[in-house]
């Protein structure tokens, strides 16, 4: 490097320090000695694993299992308790045979997974065997069988009736049935409502009359005197008079006077044979 002094001075050289050579690696360098590295390394690691192979093994099992539980959720009581429920059995696994008039349960559990004929067996009833009263606006549906786990209970054997529904909602065509009963705490019209019969139309829409019974006789003029709901039978009072049949009582026969019976005639006592003397003996 030259410096050249101001104001026409002469040019003179200032010596430089030597720079030290560099150490920094380079980049391919850099590669190699890792390569180095980790292949001393895996020799090193295979050699001790040949040389220690069951120490090894088991080391690897026991962090294996710890990994394991690490990232599992231990089990508890609840998980026992619901494990134990999962696995009980019911009476569907039953494979006895129940006695006469009697069904298989088989919703109901087993006890202590035995199913027996005590535990899984029973009758069968339907609601008409219900006794107790049930509440206002609902009425006993006779025609329902009772489930055999819990028999017949007022839950299930009282329903809705149609007991008040209102016959505004009918119209004019169609009739309320208050023995009617419904699949919800609120009746519908389809469950309330039925055809409107006449004396004159038993369906609401022919003209086929309604046919007195024996011992009947329709009434003047009932064509359009509107039947009971329900059964057709219901029409008999409204549509028809019954009249009295007259049984002649059989006349009695004259009854003959008794006869006297003939007296029998007095029998005359046996007469007694008259006794032989002795007769004497010769001298």
């Amino acid at each position: 490097m030259k410096y050249k002094k101001k104001l026409g001075g002469s040019t003179t050289s200032i010596p430089q320090p030597d720079k030290p050579l560099s150490n920094t690696p380079s980049i391919s360098g850099s590669i190699n000695n890792s390569y180095n590295s980790f292949k001393g390394f895996y020799a090193k690691a295979i050699l001790f694993i040949k040389t220690n192979f069951i120490f090894c093994l088991l080391v690897s099992i026991l962090i294996i299992v710890y990994i394991g539980l690490f990232f599992t959720d231990p089990i508890t009581n609840e998980d026992i308790k619901k494990l134990n429920e999962t696995a009980k059995v019911k009476c569907d696994k039953f494979t006895g045979t129940c006695p006469s008039g009697q069904k298989i349960i088989t919703d109901k559990d087993c006890v202590s997974n035995i199913c027996t004929t005590d535990n899984c067996c029973s009758f069968e009833f339907k609601c008409n065997t219900f006794q107790d009263q049930c509440p206002t606006g609902k009425v006993n549906d006779t025609t329902k069988t009772c489930p055999l786990d819990t028999g017949c209970t007022g839950s299930f054997c009282c329903v809705t009736s149609c007991q008040g529904f209102s016959a505004a909602q009918c119209g004019n065509e169609l009739i309320v049935n208050s023995n009617n009963t419904c699949s919800a705490e609120v009746c519908s019209p389809n469950e309330c409502c039925e055809p409107r019969k006449t004396c004159g139309s038993i369906d609401g829409k022919t003209n086929v009359p309604y046919l007195c019974p024996d011992n009947y006789k329709p009434k003047i003029n009932n064509n359009n005197i509107v039947c009971p709901a329900g059964n057709i039978n219901n029409c008999r009072d409204v549509c028809c008079d019954s009249f009295a049949t007259i049984v002649e009582a059989p006349t009695p026969e004259p009854q003959s006077e008794p006869q006297s019976e003939p007296q029998s005639e007095p029998q005359s006592e046996p007469q007694s044979e008259p006794q032989s003397e002795p007769q004497s003996e010769p001298v």
